[in-house]
């Protein structure tokens, strides 16, 4: 009951403030969002889709709109106080390490222990080539001979976002040079003006598979990278009016029961299911919940004291859980086959979708902490210019 004491004049500010900027609820959210992308990745591992069942519809959805608020709060503080120059080298370093890794990782290791190719061939490919431009951002999934077998054959789904990282770095550091990024009113404007694009997309009947502009012009307003970019400009936005917004357990409960409602009863069909629907629908309560969440006081998590692991179990999750479909399949099928409790199947499915979700925890703790946690490490030498007043709490923290 402590955890969630009331006070009608606190604000997600205050409640901020009065934790000296060290909100613990962040660091809990950011491993929990990163749990359920392993646990959604689980699905398109088995080639199944959640997103046409129902309620798990709604959480592809949800996680990655407050795992993108949450990144918009939190850098947001860095943005105010940095030079842009400064801001731009804490973000890379943040990012591009661990993706590095994973790319070279990827090609120059499983790949060629994977493929069904001899390395000759794997490596005169041209798929093998263009992976590594996923570290531009200019994505690519395959890796030539890997994973054929599979019911994906995609390397790491994960790396979708990365175009829209990098874009909504872009969003906050044209804020920046506009000298507009203190003002709410411009991110919560920008936000809408994505939503309203989404609506006139659809009433204009743009298609998602045409020319390159109209496939850039659909992904970015009706498109899943388009709850990205929405909820990041309102998590900018929050972080602004933090000291404005209460910090209301009724609230809360109210946004979660919205969703759990939305979950449950609406179908994945459903035109209130779609991305531009959900934008204008669901994005502002789940962006309640994201900052309410992390300004609560909440028990640390004894594995990951040490450092930032979320993005790192975001990026390595999916490999990992390939790796461990391809190695489990024929023993799991064995098993199923002889045994009759689970011929049906039920309880074979579920052991086989969260599997690969403890053992992708395991394996990227202890072999690449450092990697994750080097380039946040890092950014301690970019510090903010004399001069300009802190708040020095919240440089501590590092986006998710």
């Amino acid at each position: 009951m402590n955890t969630f004491k009331f006070n009608s004049n606190e604000t997600i500010g205050s409640k901020l403030d009065a934790s000296r900027g060290v909100g613990q609820g962040f660091d809990f959210l950011r491993i929990f969002l990163a749990s359920m992308v392993v646990y959604m990745h689980a699905w398109s591992v088995l080639g199944l889709k959640p997103e046409k069942l129902q309620p798990t519809w709604f959480m592809t959805y949800w996680v990655l709109a407050i795992f993108f608020s949450l990144s918009g709060f939190l850098i947001t503080g860095s943005a105010l106080r940095l030079r842009l120059k400064d801001f731009i080298i804490n973000r890379s370093l943040r990012i591009v390490p661990a993706l590095a890794v994973d790319i070279f990782f990827a090609a120059l290791i499983m790949g060629p222990l994977i493929t069904a190719y001899s390395i000759n061939i794997y490596v005169s490919q041209p798929e093998f080539f263009t992976y590594f431009l996923n570290i531009t951002g200019y994505i690519h999934y395959d890796l030539p001979g890997v994973f054929l077998d599979h019911p994906s054959s995609k390397v790491n789904i994960s790396l979708w976002t990365v175009p829209f990282e990098i874009l909504c770095y872009v969003l906050i550091s044209m804020l920046v040079l506009s000298r507009t990024l203190h003002m709410a009113s411009v991110s919560i404007v920008s936000a809408i003006s994505f939503m309203v694009g989404g609506v006139a997309v659809k009433l204009l009947k743009i298609p998602s598979n045409g020319n390159l502009a109209e496939q850039l012009i659909f992904e970015l307003f009706c498109g899943r990278g388009s709850k990205l970019l929405v909820c990041f400009l309102l998590g900018i936005s929050i972080f602004q009016l933090r000291h404005k917004i209460p910090y209301d357990r009724r609230l809360f409960l109210a946004c979660l029961t919205l969703c759990a409602v939305f979950a449950i009863f609406v179908k994945p069909d459903s035109p209130l299911a779609r991305v531009v629907a959900l934008n204008w629908i669901a994005s502002f309560p789940l962006v309640y919940i994201m900052a309410f969440w992390g300004v609560t006081k909440l028990p640390k998590l004894p594995l990951f004291h040490r450092g930032d692991y979320s993005y790192g179990i975001y990026l390595y999750g999916f490999p990992i859980q390939q790796i461990v479909y391809g190695l489990t399949k024929s023993l799991i099928r064995k098993f199923i086959k002889h045994s009759s409790i689970l011929r049906c199947g039920v309880r074979a499915y579920g052991l086989r979708r969260c599997a690969p979700m403890p053992l992708s925890f395991r394996w990227f703790s202890p072999s690449l902490w450092p990697i994750a946690c080097t380039g946040p490490a890092m950014q301690r030498f970019v510090q903010p210019p004399s001069g300009v007043a802190e708040e020095r709490s919240l440089w501590r923290y590092r986006s998710a």
